[in-house]
C-alpha cells in the first residue's frame, strides 16, 4: 500500500520534500546571525592591529598571532563538525558554538595582556568554526528539495557579506571607540542568537553512522592539528619569516605535509570510525566542488587584501574609507546571492560557475589597471562587478557540492568545504603579498636604472622638479636637488608598486580562469543541483 507523502516524511528524516520546521525564514534568520559574526572576526581585527600593537606596546610580529592563531582554530575544527554533529547533535553543537564564541569575544575584550588575547581568539575561532558548516546541514533539512539552490544562496550571503562588511565595521569602531569594542559587539548579537536558535530550531538528528561510537579518534585528530595548525602558521607567519631562508618555515613546512600525510592514510586505511569522513571526496562533483572553492577562496581572500593595501598604501584611504569603498560589493552581494541560488536550482551549477568565473577573471583584469590617479568611478564598478561574480560562484559550488552527498553527511561535507575555502584564502593572501612585496622591491630595481648620469630624460626630469622646489621652497639649488631626488625616487617607488600589484591582480585573473577546467565535473542539469544527489559513500 502506497505511504502517504506527509507520513513518510515523519518517518523518514531524510526525505527531501517536506521541511521540518513552522517558518523556515525564522530558522534562517535564527542561524545566519552567528554564522555571521563569526565571518565578520575573521577580518574585522585587521584593521585594528596597529591600535592593539599601541595599547600592548609590542612588535608588529607578535600582534600578527591575534589573526593567526584564530585561523589556526577553524581550521582545526571546521573538518570536525560532522563528527561533533552526529555524536552531540547539531543543534546542540550550534548553541555550544555560539556560547564559546560570544565568551570568548567578551574575554577577548577585556583582556589585559596580548597572550590573553590570544588565547581568546583560539576559544573563538573554535566556537565559530562548527557555525557555519552546521547551519548549512540545518538549511539543507529546513528547506524543501526543490529550494536547495535558494538555502545554498542565503548561506552565500553570508559567507560574502562578512569579509566585505568586517573591515568597514572594524575601521569605524576602532576610530570611534577603542579596539576593545569590536569583540564587544559580539555580545548582544551573540545572546540574541543563542535565545532564536533556542526556541527556533528544530532538528531530526540523523542516526549514528555505524561504527561511530566506537571512541574518539585521537589519533587522527591529533595528526590533523599538528598538519593544518603548522600550514597555516607557515601561510600566515612565513612572509616575515623570509620563508624559506628560515630553518623554522623548514620545520614546519615539513610536519605540516607530514603531520597531514599520515592523517589521510590513518583515516583511510587506519581507523574504522574516522574522525573526519575523506570518503567524501570519493564523489566526483563534490571534490569538483571542492577545488574550486578552494581556487574561489584564494581569489576572494587574496584580491580583498590587495584591493585594500592598494586603497590604503597607494592611494591614501584610511581605514574607514576603504570599507566604505568596499560596500557597494556588499549590496550587490545581497541583491544577487539568493538570485543566484534560485538560478542555480533552475539551471544546474555548471551555467552558473561558467559565467561566475568569467565575470571575477575580467574584474581582476579591469583591477590591474588601476593608477596612482584612480578615481572613485574606476574603484566603484569593478566592485560592483566582483560583488555579482563571486555570488555566481559561491552559491553553486557550495550547493552542487553539498547536494552530491547523503543528508548524514552533509554537516561533514560542509566542513571540508569551508576548510577548503578558508585554506584557498591563507594561501592567496600568503602568495600574493609576498609578490607584491617582492615585486615592488624588483620593479623598483628596474625603474632605478633609467636614473643614469647618461640619460637625457633622466636629467631632465631632474631639473624641472629641482627649479620648482626651489622656487616654491626659497631654498638652494642643492637643497633642491637633494629634495628633487626624493620626490622622483617617491614617485618610483609608487610606480613600483602599482606596476607589482598590477601582476599580482592579473595572477588571481589567471587562477579563475584555470578554475574553468572543474566545470565539466559539476552536476550538469538542474535535478542534481536542486534536488540532490544522496551518494552514500
Amino acid at each position: 500500500m502506497a505511504v502517504p507523502r506527509a507520513a513518510a516524511s515523519r518517518e523518514n528524516p531524510s526525505d527531501a520534500g517536506a521541511p521540518i520546521t513552522p517558518n523556515k525564514w525564522l530558522v534562517t534568520m535564527a542561524i545566519s546571525i552567528g554564522t555571521l559574526m563569526g565571518t565578520i572576526d575573521a577580518s574585522i581585527v585587521n584593521v585594528a592591529l596597529p591600535s592593539v600593537q599601541a595599547s600592548f606596546g609590542v612588535a608588529v610580529t607578535e600582534v600578527t598571532w591575534i589573526t593567526t592563531a584564530y585561523l589556526i582554530a577553524l581550521v582545526v575544527i571546521l573538518p570536525l563538525t560532522g563528527w561533533l554533529g552526529s555524536t552531540f547533535g547539531r543543534k546542540r553543537v550550534y548553541q555550544v558554538g555560539l556560547i564559546v564564541f560570544t565568551g570568548a569575544s567578551v574575554l577577548a575584550g577585556v583582556a589585559p595582556s596580548l597572550p590573553a588575547l590570544i588565547a581568546a581568539r583560539v576559544l573563538q575561532g573554535l566556537g565559530a568554526g562548527v557555525l557555519g558548516p552546521t547551519e548549512q546541514s540545518i538549511l539543507r533539512e529546513t528547506f524543501p528539495s526543490k529550494e536547495q539552490g535558494l538555502a545554498s544562496g542565503l548561506y552565500g550571503m553570508v559567507v560574502l557579506l562578512g569579509p566585505t562588511i568586517g573591515p568597514l565595521l572594524g575601521g569605524w569602531i576602532t576610530d570611534a571607540y577603542t579596539w576593545r569594542w569590536i569583540f564587544f559587539i559580539n555580545l548582544p548579537a551573540g545572546l540574541l542568537a543563542t535565545v532564536l536558535v533556542a526556541l527556533i530550531v528544530r532538528v531530526r538528528e540523523a542516526p549514528r553512522a555505524q561504527g561511530g561510537q566506537a571512541g574518539f579518534d585521537f589519533i587522527g585528530v591529533g595528526l590533523m592539528a599538528a598538519g593544518l595548525s603548522s600550514l597555516v602558521v607557515v601561510l600566515e607567519q612565513g612572509n616575515r619569516w623570509d620563508w624559506f631562508d628560515s630553518p623554522l618555515v623548514w620545520a614546519l613546512t615539513l610536519t605540516a605535509g607530514s603531520g597531514l600525510l599520515l592523517f589521510v592514510l590513518w583515516e583511510l586505511l587506519g581507523t574504522e570510525s574516522p574522525a573526519v569522513d575523506l570518503r567524501i571526496l570519493g564523489s566526483r562533483a563534490f571534490s569538483a566542488g571542492w577545488v574550486s572553492i578552494g581556487i574561489v577562496g584564494f581569489g576572494l581572500m587574496g584580491g580583498l587584501v590587495l584591493q585594500s593595501l592598494f586603497l590604503q598604501q597607494a592611494l591614501g584611504y584610511t581605514a574607514t574609507q576603504t570599507g566604505l569603498a568596499f560596500l557597494p560589493r556588499g549590496l550587490v552581494t545581497m541583491l544577487i546571492t539568493p538570485v543566484a541560488g534560485v538560478m542555480t536550482g533552475l539551471l544546474g551549477p555548471r551555467y552558473i560557475v561558467a559565467p561566475g568565473l568569467a565575470v571575477a577573471a575580467s574584474v581582476m583584469f579591469l583591477m590591474s589597471r588601476w593608477t596612482l590617479d584612480a578615481g572613485s568611478a574606476q574603484i566603484v564598478m569593478p566592485m560592483l562587478l566582483l560583488g555579482l561574480g563571486l555570488s555566481l560562484l559561491i552559491v553553486p559550488l557550495f550547493g552542487s557540492a553539498l547536494s552530491s552527498v547523503s543528508r548524514p553527511k552533509a554537516t561533514g561535507a560542509a566542513g571540508l568545504m569551508n576548510l577548503m575555502f578558508q585554506l584557498g584564502g591563507s594561501f592567496g593572501t600568503a602568495i600574493l603579498t609576498t609578490m607584491l612585496e617582492r615585486g615592488t622591491n624588483l620593479f623598483h630595481a628596474r625603474l632605478v636604472e633609467h636614473g643614469r648620469p647618461d640619460s637625457p630624460a633622466w636629467w631632465q626630469a631632474l631639473g624641472q622638479v629641482t627649479a620648482l622646489l626651489t622656487v616654491r621652497g626659497g631654498s638652494d639649488a642643492t637643497a633642491g636637488q637633494q629634495q628633487a631626488l626624493a620626490a622622483l625616487d617617491r614617485l618610483i617607488t609608487g610606480q613600483a608598486a602599482v606596476l607589482s600589484f598590477e601582476h599580482a591582480f592579473q595572477i588571481i585573473a589567471l587562477v579563475f580562469f584555470a578554475a574553468v577546467l572543474a566545470i565539466p565535473f559539476l552536476p550538469s542539469g538542474r535535478r542534481q543541483a536542486s534536488e540532490g544527489v544522496s551518494i552514500d559513500l
